[in-house]
């Protein structure tokens, strides 16, 4: 439900104008509406680095972009096992990206997974 709200032309841009939102306090207000500029993104990843505790420098293996991610969750579930490719819904906080909600680190891959993840984002692909 958030990567529908705060993805790329997502739906935050209906609610951005409706009156609940408008009678937030304007730091509410703009913390939301910094993500329209900002917005969240489902990548698959792989780690190129750790430069500290719960910091990863993540590439999109689609596009080659880099980012440096915080998440505590990627390294409690490397305590169980380490994958080889990450699913992960990240969202800018200003100084860098962090997870959101599941974070599925996959110990490897079939073109197969990544058109079921997909689908559930975009059923008509």
């Amino acid at each position: 439900m958030a990567h529908q709200i705060f993805k790329k032309d997502g739906h935050i841009h209906k609610y951005i104008n409706q009156n609940a939102i408008k009678n937030l306090q304007i730091e509410k207000q703009n913390h939301l509406a910094f993500y329209i500029e900002h917005p969240w993104k489902l990548v698959f990843s792989v780690i190129i680095d750790n430069p500290a505790t719960d910091f990863y420098v993540m590439e999109n293996v689609f596009t080659n972009e880099r980012q440096l991610l915080y998440s505590p969750g990627m390294t409690q579930t490397m305590l169980s096992y380490t994958p080889q490719l990450w699913l992960l819904l990240t969202a800018y906080n200003g100084q860098c990206w962090e997870t959101y909600g599941p974070i599925i680190g996959l110990k490897g891959f079939h073109p197969d997974d990544i058109y079921f993840y997909a689908t559930e984002v975009n059923s008509k692909i």
